[in-house]
């Protein structure tokens, strides 16, 4: 696992993100309307994004290891086939049978510490220190976000209308090997820290200097979308510091 990527502290002392979004994102959060994406969207959005693509956003492998089990693998094509069906792969070395599985979380991105000009100019346009981030030029707008008021009132919907909520916060940790985190089965050591995993990118997105919020409603309700946790209260605005745009 990579070492943690360390950020100086936030200006004054505050404990601050900011958001780099276009004008109708930042109008709607003027309006206590939010959006928290879930990993499965997030992997969907950048597949067909280049060299900007994380494949691997909020997946695992999780290892099964069928050579101690009581219908070992051979090998057998018939195995082989039904392997293949179910989407799964054999782990080069490990005698394991590795499963593709989704982290179930939503998250909301942020960028770590107070508000920049120069970083918004980078977020929006790149940087010749970042070859391969393309930028987003319609993020021309910016909201600066008190974390703790904003964690509180994050949880205050989440109980009002689904009773309980998790919610975990961090920067993201960069990788330049960018590979699906391996998990082995419930019985084995070696399990994966779902929430260090969801934060997690590629180092060609270090750029963004990203702090991401993480979600997890426990019995998800079938009227949650499966791409997006859509908020609104205006509790949310209360954590909101100061917003304007790039010039």
């Amino acid at each position: 696992m990579p070492a943690e990527q360390k950020f100086p502290d936030c200006e004054l002392g505050r404990n601050v993100v900011t958001k780099y979004c276009s004008k109708e994102v930042l109008d709607s959060m003027l309006r206590g309307e939010l959006w928290f994406g879930s990993l499965l969207k997030y992997r969907k959005c950048e597949t067909d994004n280049g060299l900007m693509s994380d494949f691997y956003e909020g997946l695992t492998t999780r290892l099964v290891d069928f050579q101690h089990s009581q219908q070992p693998f051979t090998g057998k094509v018939s195995q082989l086939n039904i392997i293949k069906q179910m989407g799964a792969s054999i782990a080069p070395g490990t005698g394991a049978i590795g499963f593709k599985r989704e982290i179930d979380k939503f998250i909301f991105c942020t960028s770590w510490g107070p508000y920049s000009r120069s970083h918004h100019q980078k977020m929006m346009h790149g940087s010749q220190d970042f070859p391969d981030y393309k930028g987003e030029p319609n993020n021309d707008h910016f909201i600066v976000i008190d974390i703790p008021t904003f964690e509180n009132a994050v949880l205050g919907w989440c109980a009002s209308i689904y009773g309980a909520a998790q919610i975990r916060h961090a920067p993201c940790i960069y990788c330049k090997d960018r590979q699906c985190p391996l998990d082995k089965s419930e019985h084995e050591s070696g399990r994966i820290d779902e929430n260090k995993t969801a934060i997690i990118k590629p180092d060609n997105f270090r750029i963004e200097n990203e702090y991401r919020f993480l979600i997890q409603i426990p019995n998800r309700p079938p009227s949650i979308s499966d791409d997006t946790l859509k908020m609104k209260s205006m509790n949310l605005t209360t954590s909101f510091l100061a917003y304007g745009q790039y010039n």
